[in-house]
């Protein structure tokens, strides 16, 4: 279990197909107390650390290529990551799983006095998970969605207003339009959705 705050942001030294169509990653590691077998988010997807010490290494399973964009991944690329939330920690975003729901773009990135407006396209399906200030996360980044418009039969549109900070401590800063990005919608809405479809009931 994550939250969505980012801790670093890391380069990628290597990634590297397997022979059976795979990936292998390869990140310098920031911290000096990652144990073997951690769970860590890369871009907001919780990945199991295989090798400690001065480089960190990921293995990147078909299921995981299919419903993210880490395929895109080559050296050189800035990716964000967070180590698991322990039972102590302050949830300064809120409860993120690791588990990429679903692959978007950047459509729109203007700036807007010090801070950024981000406009995200993502697919209709996940619609009925997302309310204005509700939450959502992008990169493995907590954002609050600001606005929701232009749905369509296929996609819709979120807006986000980013701080310099977020811009400057997160891989956001190389955002470019069209380039993918991984979403994962509210858990505790996906739970709310399954509750009530029985009942005929739908979303706001």
């Amino acid at each position: 279990m994550f939250s969505g705050i980012i801790e670093k942001v890391a380069q990628i030294q290597s990634a590297n197909k397997t022979p059976g169509e795979e990936l292998e990653i390869e990140v310098p590691c920031p911290w000096t107390d990652i144990t073997l077998g951690e769970s860590i988010a890369v871009n907001g997807v919780c990945l199991t650390s295989t090798q400690k010490g001065q480089v960190l290494k990921f293995f990147v399973s078909r299921e995981t290529l299919v419903r993210t964009q880490l395929g895109s991944l080559k050296a050189g690329s800035l990716v964000n990551l967070e180590r698991a939330l322990k039972v102590s920690d302050r949830l300064s975003g809120h409860y993120v799983q690791g588990h990429v729901d679903c692959v978007g773009q950047w459509i729109e990135i203007t700036p807007e006095g010090e801070s950024r407006k981000l406009v995200i396209e993502i697919p209709n399906a996940y619609r009925p998970f997302c309310v204005p200030k509700g939450s959502i996360t992008v990169n493995g980044v907590s954002l609050t969605i600001n606005k929701i418009a232009h749905p369509n039969s296929q996609t819709f549109e979120l807006e986000f207003q980013i701080i310099p900070h977020t811009w400057e401590n997160t891989e956001f800063k190389t955002a470019k339009p069209g380039h993918a990005v991984n979403i994962e919608v509210d858990v505790i809405a996906k739970y709310v959705a399954n509750w009530v479809a029985p009942h005929g009931m739908t979303s706001v």
